[in-house]
């Protein structure tokens, strides 16, 4: 497997509009993902990370996984530096529900 260092794995929100409103409830319908948002965010980086090789057989990357099934589940914010000893690396995560803040995944040396 090629060494990877630094910021590899992000998912960026492109729904970044300043969206200005008159009624009362300005943004609070869409403030949060929902549960498919959240799903669409995250299967790609999911699948990237299958294609480096990593896979539940190491038990840092099913913490892992059992982290991103939490959030999608329950769109609970989450952060976090999950250590894989097998391979040397660790993810470090941040999961926020609101839409205005990016879901970042990064898979460094530990």
């Amino acid at each position: 497997m090629k060494p990877l260092t630094g910021r590899i794995i992000t998912t960026n929100n492109t729904n970044n509009t300043n969206n200005t409103s008159t009624s009362n409830n300005s943004g609070s319908k869409n403030e949060y993902r929902t549960k498919e948002e959240r799903v669409a965010e995250l299967i790609p980086v999911l699948i990237k990370i299958r294609d480096l090789g990593i896979s539940e057989e190491f038990e840092g990357y099913a913490k892992f996984l059992s982290v991103v099934r939490d959030f999608i589940n329950n769109g609970t914010t989450l952060s976090g530096v999950i250590k894989v000893p097998e391979i040397g690396r660790e993810f470090a995560y941040l999961f926020n529900n609101k839409k205005k803040f990016k879901i970042d995944i990064v898979l460094k040396k530990s």
